[in-house]
């Protein structure tokens, strides 16, 4: 077996991997190398056809969650630390979930917290920084926060997070920078 072509693949990836690397903080990098760049190797050496669904050339992992270059822009725009998220959330199933609940004991604000939280969900497993009113709404179910009545008017009440209205129910809106300040404050305040 010739590892010319393996070789030539990690040559065309590594300037992609090291621009990614510099975005990311400091006391991050040498780990961030070290794991991206083993599974830059494994999965250039690999011989199955399916080796790269993941896009592991393009991700970097820190501890034990994989971001892609989407995410980690994502997070970068929005000035939020994965050591913070981390302290709110875990991977459980290879996917990202929440498990600091808000503990605020008025519906409306539990609702718009979790459409907050639902977004960050959304960031760490599809790279978007966005949700969807029909997330939010099954968010506040499985929370016990729903409020059937008074839901869509909750939404409202915060327009300035989210860049749009959420209509239909099943379109992502992306957050806003207040959007992104408020998740930001919502991490600190659980975390």
């Amino acid at each position: 077996m010739s590892l010319a072509p393996a070789f030539g693949r990690i040559a065309s990836d590594l300037p992609r991997l090291l621009a990614v690397l510099e975005d990311l903080p400091i006391e991050y990098r040498n780990d961030a190398f070290r794991i991206a760049f083993t599974a830059l190797v494994e999965d250039a050496i690999r011989t199955e056809p399916s080796a790269s669904v993941h896009g592991l050339a393009t991700s970097v992992a820190t501890d034990e969650v994989i971001l892609s270059d989407t995410s980690i822009l994502a997070l970068r725009r929005a000035q939020l630390q994965i050591d913070d998220i981390l302290k709110i959330g875990m991977i459980a199933n290879e996917r990202f979930v929440i498990f600091k609940k808000p503990t605020t004991p008025i519906k409306a604000d539990a609702q718009l917290e979790w459409a907050l939280l639902t977004s960050l969900t959304n960031l760490m497993n599809d790279g978007e920084l966005a949700v969807s009113r029909e997330e939010i709404r099954t968010a506040c179910i499985e929370a016990g926060v729903y409020d059937k009545s008074n839901f869509s008017e909750n939404l409202k009440k915060r327009p300035e997070y989210f860049a749009g209205r959420f209509e239909p129910r099943n379109l992502r809106m992306r957050l806003t920078p207040l959007g992104e300040g408020a998740l930001r404050d919502l991490i600190g305040l659980l975390s």
